[in-house]
């Protein structure tokens, strides 16, 4: 998907620690180009913030399921990006704004 390569946007903390200033309505203008570019109709944009919310939840399933089985590859990298309090800050983040994220969508 697309717009998990915008992980940056959506972590709070990482934003403040390398000084990015987006705030949700930037990320949500994203999003908006993001429904445009695949020619989403009004109820694919209103339906868009959950798949992207069902996407990160299947990503992190997907790196859990990884890191039981020990694959360093995927322990290194979750240890680096900052952990499950990252992914936690992530979903916490699409969650609070995801008023911000429709009004955008289907404006």
């Amino acid at each position: 998907m697309g717009s998990r390569h915008g992980r940056a946007v959506l972590d709070p903390h990482a934003r403040r620690r390398n000084r990015l200033s987006v705030r949700a309505s930037d990320a949500a203008r994203r999003f908006r180009i993001l429904a445009d570019g695949y020619g989403l109709s009004v109820t694919e944009r209103r339906r868009l913030p959950d798949v992207i919310e069902q996407a990160m939840l299947s990503c992190r399933a997907f790196v859990a399921d990884r890191v039981a089985r020990g694959d360093a590859v995927y322990v290194r990298s979750l240890t680096a990006g900052g952990g499950w309090p990252r992914w936690d800050r992530m979903q916490a983040w699409l969650i609070d704004n995801r008023a911000t994220f429709q009004a955008a969508l289907t404006a």
